[in-house]
Protein backbone atom coordinates (compact mmCIF):
# COMPACT_ATOMS: atom_id res chain seq x y z
CA UNK A 1 0.00 0.00 0.00
CA UNK A 2 1.00 3.50 -0.63
CA UNK A 3 -0.20 6.67 1.34
CA UNK A 4 0.72 9.92 -0.61
CA UNK A 5 0.41 12.92 1.80
CA UNK A 6 -0.15 16.26 0.49
CA UNK A 7 0.87 19.87 1.95
CA UNK A 8 -0.81 22.43 3.76
CA UNK A 9 0.65 25.59 3.41
CA UNK A 10 -1.81 27.08 5.23
CA UNK A 11 -2.28 24.99 8.72
CA UNK A 12 -6.14 24.30 7.82
CA UNK A 13 -5.61 20.85 8.12
CA UNK A 14 -7.38 20.42 4.36
CA UNK A 15 -6.84 20.76 1.37
CA UNK A 16 -8.74 24.49 0.58
CA UNK A 17 -7.42 26.18 -2.01
CA UNK A 18 -7.29 29.53 0.36
CA UNK A 19 -3.01 29.58 -0.84
CA UNK A 20 -3.11 30.51 -4.43
CA UNK A 21 -0.61 29.10 -6.61
CA UNK A 22 2.81 31.88 -7.24
CA UNK A 23 3.18 29.41 -10.79
CA UNK A 24 -0.85 30.07 -12.00
CA UNK A 25 -2.64 32.45 -9.25
CA UNK A 26 -6.26 30.66 -10.57
CA UNK A 27 -5.18 27.59 -9.06
CA UNK A 28 -4.63 26.45 -5.48
CA UNK A 29 -1.09 25.86 -4.16
CA UNK A 30 -1.78 22.50 -3.00
CA UNK A 31 -2.50 21.19 -6.91
CA UNK A 32 0.58 22.72 -8.20
CA UNK A 33 3.21 21.99 -5.31
CA UNK A 34 2.41 18.27 -4.57
CA UNK A 35 4.21 16.22 -2.43
CA UNK A 36 5.12 13.24 -4.39
CA UNK A 37 5.52 13.64 -8.24
CA UNK A 38 6.02 11.14 -10.71
CA UNK A 39 5.39 7.00 -11.01
CA UNK A 40 5.35 4.89 -8.12
CA UNK A 41 7.19 1.67 -8.96
CA UNK A 42 7.69 -0.95 -7.26
CA UNK A 43 9.19 -4.22 -8.57
CA UNK A 44 10.24 -7.22 -5.83
CA UNK A 45 12.19 -9.92 -6.94
CA UNK A 46 11.66 -13.69 -6.30
CA UNK A 47 14.10 -15.05 -4.35
CA UNK A 48 17.37 -14.70 -3.05
CA UNK A 49 19.33 -15.01 -6.16
CA UNK A 50 17.60 -13.31 -8.15
CA UNK A 51 17.41 -8.93 -7.76
CA UNK A 52 15.38 -7.94 -4.71
CA UNK A 53 15.00 -4.39 -4.89
CA UNK A 54 12.42 -1.50 -4.84
CA UNK A 55 12.35 0.83 -7.46
CA UNK A 56 10.67 4.04 -6.30
CA UNK A 57 10.65 6.41 -8.96
CA UNK A 58 8.95 9.59 -7.43
CA UNK A 59 10.07 12.34 -9.76
CA UNK A 60 13.28 12.52 -9.66
CA UNK A 61 13.44 13.51 -13.51
CA UNK A 62 11.73 16.99 -11.98
CA UNK A 63 14.83 17.71 -9.78
CA UNK A 64 17.12 20.87 -10.95
CA UNK A 65 20.25 20.04 -12.45
CA UNK A 66 23.06 20.05 -10.04
CA UNK A 67 25.83 19.98 -11.93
Amino acid sequence: MVVLHGIDPNDSSAYDGEAKSSLAPSLPLEATAPAACGDQNFRIGLGSDRDQDLNLGLGSDLLPDRH
